[in-house]
């Protein structure tokens, strides 16, 4: 009988093996946002840097080594300009984000004009 709860035990350790922060943003956005069809909202990349920046106490300046400039960390960041590759493989090295949910797409607030 333990052989069919061992798949069970390995993804507990999985799960309680990801930072903390990362598993509140999710039981608070499956809590909150959870659509009535049952289906699981996809995280927001954006979402998780602002949830990861707030949980270590970090501002936009400490973020400088990741966007290069303080110019493309704010637009990144307010959603007018895309994670690019280079930005996303820092993340991922620098602060640990989960690589597969900050690949996933978003969309830009659109323009003043």
């Amino acid at each position: 009988m333990d052989t069919f709860l061992e798949p069970v035990r390995r993804a507990r350790a999985l799960i309680r093996s990801e930072p903390v922060w990362v598993r509140d943003y999710f039981k608070n956005a499956l809590r909150v946002d959870a659509p009535s069809d049952g289906a699981k909202p996809v995280p927001d990349p954006i979402d998780l840097i602002n949830a990861m920046m707030a949980e270590r106490g970090l501002s936009r300046r400490d973020l400088l080594p990741v966007f290069g400039q303080r110019s493309h960390a704010s637009e990144v960041l307010s959603r007018r300009r895309k994670l690019s590759l280079p930005m996303i493989r820092a993340l991922v090295a620098h602060y640990g984000l989960p690589a597969d949910r900050m690949i996933q797409d978003y969309q830009l607030l659109k323009g003043d004009a």
